[in-house]
């Protein structure tokens, strides 16, 4: 009968038995793995012990590609998470997003990354301890797809990035406890500094995280490399030309104040005041943000007085010893403002 059809017929038969196995294969998958997910998504520590001893494959992968361990990590089920390792669960099991998955039913959550991926992206610092304890890589990356997130297209990140961009402080720290190497870029090249000011979400909890990557080494001036992996505007980009795109004024006067290079183009010749310029014109409302990020950007002795300004202001504003503790830190890195000879 196949040969009895064209060849764009054939092609479209093809197309359609491929779509109905990958349909009969994740039907599979979910009707294995579902009971011990529904009871790890629960919580359930009876259900999820009596399912292990009834012999369920607790590194099975279901449908969206997710695991029991990956669920309870998503939902911040501290005794579940600790059952399924103790059980041999493995903690850095990972998949690629799938194409007729995570893109036909958006279901991309499931496709991103490891258990330790979920619990840092959720901020869920007891699940993060108890990953790193049982031998997670602190310095994974996620298996991102591509979507039109500014972040995200940039391609996969490091578990300090994912916590940085989240601001997720208590994370962060976990995972520098553990070693993670604070200056590696991801498959994108974003290091966790670029990551800690991109986009405007999290204002807040973000600059704390900002300032603990500093205060852990962050590279001032990582630069993304150049190349044709990414487009020309991405290319030999800096934290602090992402934190003047975003227009995150207290973060460009901090960097710019440490020593990032202000003058460092990408390879569309872009310098940080040039791609300041196009997000007000594109964000009008922005203007007064965008007259700090200037004015940082174009007086050393500015930048140095408005960093100062700001971690005074914050360290008035928060009760958190630990925070105090490392905003002083930074400005003891400022010191006393010095004109260059």
């Amino acid at each position: 009968m196949m040969g009895a059809l064209s060849v764009p017929n054939r092609l479209v038969a093809i197309i359609a038995v491929f779509f109905v196995w990958c349909s009969l294969e994740s039907a599979h998958a979910k009707s294995e793995l579902a009971p011990l997910a529904a009871a790890s998504a629960l919580c359930d520590v009876g259900e999820v012990r009596r399912l292990i001893q009834s012999g369920a494959d607790i590194n099975k992968v279901g449908t969206g590609q997710s695991t029991a361990l990956k669920v309870a990590a998503n939902l911040n089920c501290v005794p579940v998470v600790s059952l399924l390792i103790e059980s041999g669960a493995d903690v850095d099991l990972s998949h690629k997003a799938s194409l007729f998955g995570s893109y036909a039913r958006k279901s991309a959550n499931y496709d991103r990354g490891s258990a330790l991926y979920f619990a840092t992206a959720g901020g869920h610092t007891d699940i993060v301890e108890v990953l790193l304890k049982a031998g997670a890589n602190p310095d994974q990356e996620s298996r991102l797809i591509y979507d039109r997130n500014p972040f995200h297209r940039f391609g996969g990140y490091t578990m300090l990035a994912v916590a940085a961009y989240n601001g997720h402080s208590g994370a962060l720290k976990m995972l520098l406890s553990y070693g993670a190497d604070v200056n590696k870029p991801g498959r994108g090249s974003l290091t966790p500094l670029m990551a800690s000011v991109v986009h405007d979400q999290s204002k807040n909890k973000k600059w704390v995280c900002f300032l603990l990557v500093l205060e852990a080494g962050g590279d001032l001036n990582f630069a993304t490399p150049r190349g044709e992996r990414f487009h020309p505007e991405d290319q030999n980009m800096t934290a602090l030309m992402l934190a003047a795109h975003w227009l995150r004024y207290e973060e460009s006067a901090v960097l710019t104040a440490l020593g990032a290079d202000v003058e460092v183009t990408t390879e569309l010749g872009e310098t940080a005041a040039m791609a300041a310029n196009a997000s007000v014109a594109r964000k009008p409302d922005k203007k007064f943000e965008y007259e700090l990020v200037q004015a940082a950007l174009g007086d050393e002795k500015w930048a140095w007085e408005a960093a100062v300004f700001y971690l005074s202001e914050h360290i008035k504003k928060t009760h958190d010893t630990d925070e105090i503790q490392l905003m002083n830190a930074i400005a003891s890195r400022l010191g006393p403002y010095e004109v260059a000879d």
